[in-house]
């Protein structure tokens, strides 16, 4: 797991890209998680990502909405489909 300048947790699971990070609607509300999986199998051309930012889990710290997204793509990854599409 890797750490980017801008608090994005990167982490390559077999085919798969995660990336989690932390977002606010606006400077007043609470950071949400917000989580990126890309499937990197370059056999099949194109990379395809989805994007999760509909978790109702709202926290007072990036960092913890990062975790928390974070660990949602690792699940999403390990359990695959319904919810992993890609």
């Amino acid at each position: 797991m890797n750490e980017d300048d801008s608090g994005v947790l990167r982490e390559q699971v077999g085919r798969y890209l995660i990336e989690a990070s932390a977002w606010r609607p606006s400077v007043t509300d609470k950071w949400r998680p917000r989580l990126t999986i890309t499937r990197t199998d370059g056999s099949r051309g194109v990379p395809l990502s989805q994007t999760f930012r509909d978790s109702p889990l709202v926290f007072d710290e990036a960092g913890a909405a990062r975790s928390c997204a974070y660990e949602r793509g690792k699940r999403l990854v390990n359990e695959g489909p319904p919810n992993l599409k890609i």
